[in-house]
């Protein structure tokens, strides 16, 4: 079914884009060999621009890209054909994590897309990576690999969200076409306003119902102030006067053009729905039906031509019987139990649904020409948890296929939309679509694993609002993990989540939030799980109130770069290494580069928690704020086991970073500091009587579902009681803090006077 809000954006605005270099059909220089082609897709197509929604009657191609970093597309180009794989090359351009970047097809372009439909391609180094056919456009539609789309939304997701995104930062011309009567009890009519802040003379100006005569009216020589409005009467009869144009306006849907010196500057498309004497144009940017013309006036707010979404006669929630749940909607009802988003192929409601496990109702409904929102209702059918509860649903196919199941190819990056739903407090919080892909390395591994969750534009919703985690100022959240103990799954279940929450906002590093959940999975009881932050360029943003283009942020011992640019850190440490740091000189230029607390913070706790797991290591730093690099503090599942890793150990050897550790320890001034900030730490956090509260604040909220997990997991409360007890003895009686003592005591060859002034003994 062709949607109605496929004719719906119908705007000439003047927006910025991304318009192409001067075509060639030469081959990418040999700089670009051996590229690795990035997961970049073709989005959205239009190649018939009867919208003129890029300003212009150009074809465009929209390109996205979801992983992480920023691709450099000096290597790909597009093209229609693949016998000339390089035909339009994309040089110079570049495109980041969740960018849509939209390509225009100038007239000199050596292709262009065909209005009967065809497929056009993306390569890389003359291979194809990405393509897309399309059909025949019959009224300027756009197209996506799910065929037309409901908005063409040039630069956003291809939805709802990001039609309203790209109605945002549109920029309206400076005569547009602000409201239109099409049935009413007198003349048909169309109402100009001037959107400047100057006033505006209409000379040049013409109106037109059809696209290949621009000027069959023109409009008269009258000047517009700010705001002011000129009505045309389309009776056609223009000898009724100069306000009169040549033509009449249809009822059942039509384009009016409005045209400058012959070069078209707005249109509206009026949908095939409208009423007698109801008129359709802009409130704002937004297109409306009015109930009440107001010719040569200001627009009311109007209505959007769509449904409510459908209602579930039961409240999302948790429910110790099976619930039996009627949805009301306009038209027809559309709905999905597996988790899958519903379309018009899904099943319809007929008759109340029967719930007897945890399951999400997925739907939405239409009359035939508008469409609602989606709704989700999640039922939990079960015991109540004390823990709040998480529900990821989700299709079987999407987690065990056997050829894409995510569960079972640990080794892809396999991503699938889902629906996230959390209910706390007995009610539902939010409930959303989202991505859903594993998280991590060798926890992969594990039975149970680690999952990231993307909140993408393209499903629906780009960024999650609510205050997950009290310890924090924000709300807002591109990603998500949910990490149900990582490697410490089988033992404590909270050795990562225990080492953050003793640092977290105790120390100068950065730590992932934390949020113990039930979590179940495609309807199944999944154990308990944290919701943890995810360390990006967005957790730097929203940390420091910075923007996501400003962070440089780098992960592993090898300081590659996931965001940004490693350049600058990696021009840090050949200065320490081709420099004498025990020159103050040398000492204070290293300190105006990076936060050396947090760097001191990072190999202080590590060490005392004794986790030599360091590999996994990340910095950033935004050059909106200081340019500091500073330390993130995660990764910790193998904490407080070994009570004999030794210091030293960690200062020569831990994290990749050594040697700017190393080179801060060069410098008396540096090795003050260290041990004294060393000492600060054990006298406030690392130390038995800190550590232990923590940890009894987490066994606290989890305690009373560890049975029904372990039983899960093949495990048993008593065997997770002593990895705990465990735990409790690695800082028992001050013993890892007279160890760490004794290191730093070895290590620095300090006298019994310098370990009372550094450690007050």
């Amino acid at each position: 079914m062709k949607r109605f809000f496929s004719l719906l954006l119908a705007s000439l605005f003047f927006v910025l884009t991304l318009c192409a270099c001067s075509p060639n059909a030469s081959t990418p220089s040999d700089d670009s060999q051996g590229v690795n082609p990035a997961k970049v897709i073709i989005n959205e197509v239009m190649s018939d621009n009867e919208n003129l929604t890029m300003g212009h009657a150009l074809d465009w191609i929209e390109l996205y890209y979801r992983e992480e970093g920023t691709v450099d597309l000096s290597a790909y180009a597009l093209t229609d054909d693949l016998s000339s794989p390089y035909a339009f090359p994309l040089t110079d351009r570049s495109i980041r994590e969740g960018e849509y970047l939209t390509v225009v097809l100038p007239q000199d372009a050596p292709f262009h897309l065909s209005s009967e439909g065809e497929t056009v391609y993306l390569t890389c180094q003359g291979k194809p990576i990405s393509q897309l056919t399309f059909g025949a456009s019959t009224d300027g539609e756009s197209f996506s690999s799910e065929g037309v789309c409901e908005y063409p939304t040039p630069g956003y997701a291809n939805n709802r969200e990001g039609y309203l995104s790209y109605l945002e930062e549109l920029q309206l011309p400076p005569l547009i076409l602000s409201e239109v009567l099409a049935s009413g009890d007198g003349y048909d009519w169309v109402e100009v306003k001037n959107n400047s802040t100057q006033p505006l003379n209409l000379s040049g100006y013409t109106l037109t119902d059809k696209r290949k005569e621009p000027a069959r009216y023109q409009v008269p020589d009258v000047t517009l102030q700010q705001g002011e409005h000129f009505v045309v009467f389309c009776s056609g009869n223009s000898s009724l006067g100069k306000d009169h144009a040549p033509f009449k306006i249809s009822s059942q849907g039509e384009k009016i053009y409005l045209a400058k010196d012959g070069a078209f500057t707005d249109v509206l498309i009026l949908p095939t729905d409208l009423v007698k004497n109801e008129s359709y144009g802009r409130f704002g940017k937004a297109l409306r039906y009015f109930a009440s013309p107001t010719p040569n006036a200001e627009n009311g707010e109007g209505y959007e031509n769509t449904v409510p979404a459908p209602v579930a006669s039961v409240a999302s929630g948790i429910y110790d019987a099976p619930v039996t749940v009627s949805l009301d909607g306009m038209g027809t009802v559309y709905y999905t139990l597996d988790g899958s988003r519903p379309t018009t192929q899904s099943a319809v409601y007929t008759e109340p649904i029967t719930i007897d496990r945890t399951t999400t109702i997925r739907t939405f409904c239409t009359d035939g020409i508008r469409v609602a929102d989606p709704a989700a209702y999640t039922y939990v059918i079960g015991p109540k948890h004390d823990l709040p509860v998480v529900t990821v649903s989700i299709p079987q196919e999407s987690l065990t296929g056997e050829e894409t199941g995510i569960l079972n190819h640990i080794e892809q990056t396999f991503e699938y939309e889902a629906q996230l739903t959390l209910i706390e407090d007995g009610e539902e919080k939010f409930s959303i679509p989202f991505g859903f892909r594993l998280h991590g390395n060798d926890s992969r591994k594990g039975a149970k694993q680690n999952f990231q969750l993307r909140f993408r534009s393209e499903y629906g919703v780009g960024i999650l609002k609510y205050p997950l985690f009290e310890n924090r100022s924000f709300d807002e959240f591109n990603s998500l993990l949910l990490k149900g103990g990582s490697e410490d799954w089988a033992n404590a279940l909270l050795r990562d989540e225990l080492a953050t929450a003793v640092v977290d906002g105790t120390t100068a590093l950065y730590a992932q939030g934390v949020k113990p959940v039930v979590l179940y999975l495609g309807g199944e009881y999944w154990g308990i799980y944290y919701l943890r932050e995810r360390f990006s360029d967005d957790y730097v943003a929203s940390h420091f109130d910075v923007s996501e283009d400003s962070v440089d942020l780098l992960y592993s011992s090898g300081g590659y770069a996931q965001s940004g640019s490693a350049a600058d850190f990696t021009a840090l440490k050949n200065y320490v290494k081709s420099h004498d740091m025990t020159t103050n000189e040398a000492y204070e230029y290293l300190t105006q580069r990076i936060d050396v607390t947090s760097l001191m913070d990072w190999y202080i706790c590590r060490s005392y928690f004794g986790d030599r797991d360091v590999a996994n290591i990340r910095r950033f730093r935004s050059s909106q704020g200081d340019g500091k690099w500073r330390w993130m503090f995660f990764d910790l599942d193998w904490s407080f086991y070994i009570n004999e890793s030794p210091v030293a150990w960690f200062l020569k050897n831990g994290g990749g970073d050594h040697v700017l550790i190393n080179a801060v320890l060069q410098n008396p001034k540096g090795k003050d500091a260290f041990l004294k900030r060393y000492g600060e730490l054990m006298n406030t956090i690392l130390n038995e009587g800190y550590i232990n509260q923590t940890l009894d604040s987490f066994v606290s909220a989890i305690q009373s579902e560890i049975p029904r997990d372990r039983e899960r997991w093949g495990r048993t409360e008593t065997q997770w009681n002593a990895s705990v007890e465990k735990i409790r003895n690695y800082v028992k009686d001050g013993v890892r803090t007279q160890r760490v003592k004794a290191d730093l005591q070895s290590y620095f060859s300090l006298s019994d006077v310098d370990m009372k002034l550094y450690f007050g003994e």
